[in-house]
């Protein structure tokens, strides 16, 4: 491939001959890679997608849409090594930190959670989203910073719009131990779920409110 395409690296080609094992095991066994999460084959197929859409001058969003195509860009299947081994000495740090907290501070800085996320309902402020996890390096309760890359599989039951809405982490700061991660390939080099799906709906009424009132039988 790479002597038709020259952008096609090696990366690639392991991207390639995932995504074909993949397909032959559900050939032969029947079981879907969907029922293990996109994460396990989204950032795979983008790649390969967009590498060969610059080759024939395409675009990769007239291949896969904005949705998927951002959705597959906001994975990360893979970190860097050296970003494994940063993310976990800034765990180990954090974790001593954490253990040389006399108890009067660490009581004090629990309550900075709740003081500064009261109900979760303050992060909505800053974030679009947030998921309560447990801190990687102190197992403490804290927000995880979610943001909005696509919706799914939308349908009317009654009265009712629904929709899934998938989310991929973007961060997160510990008030008790003082670690911070920014961005999905943190996130995802210290152990954390990167993806969230999350069912939400809206009424009929709402969704065609800026309709306005219809002319029809007012004359």
């Amino acid at each position: 491939m790479r002597v038709i395409v020259p952008a096609f690296t090696k990366e690639h080609a392991d991207d390639v001959t995932g995504l074909a094992g993949l397909r032959n095991a559900e050939a032969h066994s029947s079981s879907s890679p969907y029922e293990q999460g996109v994460e396990l084959w989204l950032p795979h197929f983008t790649r390969v997608v967009e590498v060969l859409c610059d080759h024939l001058g395409l675009d990769p969003a007239d291949m896969l849409g904005d949705a998927l195509l951002s959705h597959g860009r906001a994975l990360v299947d893979a970190a860097d090594k050296r970003l494994i081994h940063e993310v976990t000495q800034r765990i180990k740090a954090a974790v001593k930190i954490r253990d040389g907290l006399p108890d009067e501070e660490l009581i004090v800085r629990r309550a900075r959670i709740s003081t500064l996320f009261p109900g979760w309902g303050g992060l909505s402020l800053l974030h679009e989203a947030a998921e309560q996890v447990g801190c990687p390096a102190c197992a403490e309760k804290i927000p995880l910073e979610l943001r909005t890359v696509r919706s799914t599989n939308e349908r009317i039951e009654d009265d009712w719009v629904y929709r899934d809405v998938v989310y991929v982490a973007t961060g997160l700061s510990c008030p008790v131990c003082t670690l911070s991660l920014e961005g999905t390939a943190e996130i995802h080099a210290a152990g954390i779920q990167q993806q969230y799906l999350r069912t939400e709906r809206e009424s009929l009424e709402e969704r065609y409110a800026d309709y306005g009132e219809s002319e029809y039988g007012n004359d």
